[in-house]
């Protein structure tokens, strides 16, 4: 028997709308694992990421939440870092399926933001996820 997921995010878009989720199990070896659900059949979501979004570039997570470029924007490390800001009021938005995802997510959405922060974990993966976002976004002028 599969175990229940300990979190469930759905992601939504730019415009509120749900385009999948991510169901978050945690094993008796205390590794986590993510599973993506973004294979949608009228309203329910099956396991996986389609095609499109894999060529695209996996949609960033939240970005319901910028929505004025003139505000910072922070770019977290995972769902609840996001999670945690956007319950303060703050932007923020993160790539989905780790801190090793980074370079699979499409972060043209966010261009336009004049101030961005980046928050990542304080751990190796952390150091390594900020050096990435900083090269895929490049510095503001």
């Amino acid at each position: 028997m599969k175990n229940s997921p300990i979190f469930i995010w759905h992601h939504k878009n730019a415009i509120d709308n749900i385009i999948g989720k991510i169901h978050r199990y945690i094993g008796l070896d205390g590794k986590k694992q993510d599973i993506p659900y973004y294979n949608s059949e009228g309203q329910e979501f099956k396991a996986g990421i389609p095609e499109n979004l894999k060529q695209s570039g996996y949609p960033l997570f939240c970005l319901e939440t910028f929505k004025d470029v003139n505000r910072v924007l922070i770019v977290c490390e995972g769902q609840k870092t996001q999670s945690a800001f956007a319950g303060l009021g703050l932007q923020c938005v993160t790539s989905i399926l780790g801190a090793g995802n980074a370079h699979r997510s499409n972060w043209k959405n966010i261009e336009d933001a004049g101030h961005i922060y980046i928050a990542p974990d304080n751990d190796t993966n952390g150091d390594r996820y900020a050096k990435t976002i900083y090269q895929l976004i490049g510095e503001s002028p």
